[in-house]
């Protein structure tokens, strides 16, 4: 899961990276930035639902949001 959120990542920089037209460029950071936001949400009930503690869930939240 952790290569395939990092793969995910990377290409989503490459994505952004490459533009050359920057109203596309500001689309597409726009677009990523709403599925990250939405990505982190779920991310994060998940780990609140499955994790035992309160604590717990902050530090994988934590991690994630350093990635």
């Amino acid at each position: 899961m952790v290569f395939g959120l990092s793969a995910h990542s990377i290409f989503e920089g490459l994505a952004i990276g490459l533009q050359s037209d920057p109203s596309k460029l500001w689309i597409l950071a726009s677009v990523v930035l709403i599925h990250k936001s939405l990505f982190a949400l779920v991310i994060g009930l998940a780990a609140l639902r499955s994790l035992p503690s309160l604590k717990k869930a902050g530090i994988a939240m934590s991690i994630f949001s350093v990635r």
